[in-house]
């Protein structure tokens, strides 16, 4: 998980620990990488670990030997987080961003009964897939679903949790100043008012997910972008 790895590295930096390379090297040696990335006898650390960290995938390299020499010569300044949200920064048994929407009680019959086919997960088999995304946005705007003014309350009513560790790392992530991307197949007025209501929305984060246009009105006329962003082509 994002969370959890981006946890681990946190630690690692911070007990300044760095593996035994299963190589044998003098520190002082100096050199430049040869013709087509090959590495001449006695490298320094210092090149090889920038000959690791920019070298295609070495099958005969240890993954700590790598992580290693990428944390060696990374920076603060170079870091930035990007990470899912739904089952991700939100546990793996929390409601998500479409579910919340279409199962809840504060919005009408009419829409929660069209809209309850797309959350059968085991008997529809016409659910999966890219469509599912534009049938659930469709059904969204044709009834006017959500109202704007009912965002704050279908969320704080919600089953919508904290993946544990997740928001200790979004705050840490805060006062380190490190830019955060939220890239989600969800809803952005969902996630935003989520970490809004956690004071966890923070000027270092950007929500990249799927956004339900008000415009002037209370009633969504429309969800950008178009085609939607979803789990198949978020990345």
């Amino acid at each position: 998980l994002v969370a959890a790895t981006i946890t681990h590295i946190w630690r690692r930096r911070a007990r300044r620990r760095l593996d035994t390379p299963p190589l044998s090297f003098s520190r002082s040696a100096s050199f430049r990488v040869g013709p087509r990335g090959s590495l001449p006898p006695q490298p320094s650390l210092a090149s090889l670990s920038e000959w690791l960290v920019h070298s295609e995938w070495l099958p005969n390299v240890s993954f700590h030997f790598k992580r290693a020499a990428m944390l060696q010569t990374a920076s603060l300044a170079q870091l930035l987080v990007v990470t899912d949200f739904d089952a991700t920064l939100t546990a793996g048994t929390s409601a998500q961003c479409h579910d919340l929407v279409g199962d809840s009680p504060l919005l009408t019959q009419s829409f929660r009964e069209e809209f309850a086919p797309l959350l059968d997960w085991e008997s529809n088999e016409a659910i999966d897939g890219i469509p599912w995304w534009d049938s659930a946005h469709s059904i969204m705007v044709k009834h006017g679903q959500p109202p704007r003014h009912l965002l704050p309350r279908l969320v704080r009513e919600s089953k919508m949790v904290w993946r544990p560790g997740a928001q200790q790392l979004l705050n840490r992530l805060a006062k380190l100043k490190v830019p955060v991307l939220i890239v989600s197949a969800g809803l952005a007025d969902i996630i935003e008012e989520f970490l809004r209501q956690h004071s966890a929305w923070t000027e270092n984060i950007t929500v990249c997910s799927n956004r339900l246009n008000y415009a002037a009105d209370s009633v969504p006329q429309s969800v950008c972008p178009d085609p939607p962003i979803t789990s198949f082509t978020k990345s």
